[in-house]
């Protein structure tokens, strides 16, 4: 019989081994590129910080035709804005990992917190007006699933 020889236990422990090695990798692939996202995501808010410390127009505040006596509070509240769009976007982009109820929580929060905060200015109004039109930093899947939470206000 099969099970009598050991060359067949060899092959199946072979072929475990495979698929053990083929998951990790699979694992360490993702956790690679979550990493990069996260490090993308840090060299992009070092870049738009910079702007600011510098006192150099930022390409939104060129776009948006931002008034050099109002540069300063525009470019502060557009960095506030894309640190807490960054927060939504690894939220997004790990929401599997975190489950629906954690998901929520983020999305419950920006809904009730953040939102009103977007609507009560017009520079941060029309940036994530930008930001979701050129879809420049995060893509359009996520553009689509931050609608929900902070819809491009019309009256801009």
């Amino acid at each position: 019989m099969w099970y009598n020889e050991p060359g067949w236990y060899a092959i199946v422990i072979s072929l475990l081994s495979v698929l053990i090695n083929l998951s990790i990798y699979k694992l360490n692939k993702k956790v690679s590129l979550s990493n990069l996202k996260k490090n993308l995501s840090l060299k992009a808010d070092m870049i738009n910080e910079s702007f600011s410390k510098l006192n150099v127009k930022s390409p939104y505040a060129l776009f948006l035709k931002i008034e050099d006596r109002n540069l300063e509070s525009y470019q502060n509240k557009s960095i506030l804005l894309l640190h807490q769009l960054n927060l939504l976007f690894e939220v997004y982009s790990n929401r599997q990992m975190l489950g629906i109820e954690n998901v929520n929580h983020y999305k419950n929060w920006a809904i009730k917190i953040l939102r009103p905060w977007v609507e009560s200015d017009n520079d941060i109004r029309r940036s994530l007006k930008l930001m979701k039109e050129s879809e420049d930093l995060y893509g359009r899947e996520f553009v689509d699933w931050l609608n929900d939470i902070l819809p491009t206000p019309i009256d801009i």
